[in-house]
């Protein structure tokens, strides 16, 4: 199964648009030394008719960064090695828990 290119979306995006009659089907007939799929040429033409483009939506890719709350992964880590050592220096014990 070859994969489509840039090139080959912008392609079936122009004759899906200016011959509405080109579907998945017809499209596989033309260029049978593609390799493409069916169902990935049906998927194609069904963002084409919704969105008018083969792009992907904005924001719909990977996330690149986790966010936390109260700043980064360094800044939590610091503040737990904090609290054990104040823990480990006072020697506080739990009295307060269920096995009290």
């Amino acid at each position: 199964m070859g994969k489509m290119s840039s090139n080959d979306k912008i392609l079936i995006k122009n004759l899906r648009i200016e011959n509405k009659i080109w579907s998945s089907i017809r499209l596989l007939s033309e260029f049978p030394t593609k390799g493409w799929s069916r169902s990935g040429l049906d998927s194609l033409l069904r963002r084409i008719h919704a969105r008018g483009s083969s792009k992907r939506k904005v924001g719909s890719g990977h996330r690149r960064m986790a966010s936390t709350s109260s700043g980064s992964c360094a800044e939590q880590w610091s503040t737990h090695r904090a609290f054990i050592l104040v823990v480990t220096i006072l020697d506080v014990t739990d009295t307060t828990g269920p096995g009290a």
